[in-house]
């Protein structure tokens, strides 16, 4: 039998990069295309780590894709039981596990702003 929860994982990934501070996520798209003075690249390609290359990070990309599209086609040539009525809908384990993640990282993010200490916490 296959497993759906798979497509969950996709969306959390995808997710968890839209949510990837915007400063962060200049770092990473800087450390891909660095540049000298003159306009040519700083470091070669291949000296780069390789989750950093533009050409794995493409790769990635794709095959995360891949993957979810699978997992949520294959829910046409299987049969389902459902057991809460909800759950037999098409692509319910993509959604849910979108919307679940969503709401995780929602509550994380007020939890941090009552949680937060200040600057100058440690240093009395």
């Amino acid at each position: 039998m296959v497993d759906i929860r798979a497509s969950g994982i996709v969306f959390t990934v995808y997710l968890a990069w839209l949510l990837t501070p915007l400063p962060l996520r200049e770092v990473i798209r800087r450390s891909s295309t660095c540049q000298t003075n003159s306009g040519g690249p700083l470091n070669n390609d291949s000296n780069k780590h390789w989750l950093v290359r533009a050409k794995t990070i493409k790769i990635l990309w794709l095959c995360f894709i891949a993957i979810l599209l699978l997992t949520i086609a294959s829910e046409l040539f299987i049969h389902k039981h459902e057991y809460f009525g909800v759950d037999g809908s098409f692509g319910f384990s993509a959604w849910y596990g979108f919307i679940t993640c969503v709401a995780m990282v929602v509550v994380a993010k007020l939890l941090g702003t009552f949680l937060k200490r200040g600057e100058d916490y440690y240093d009395d």
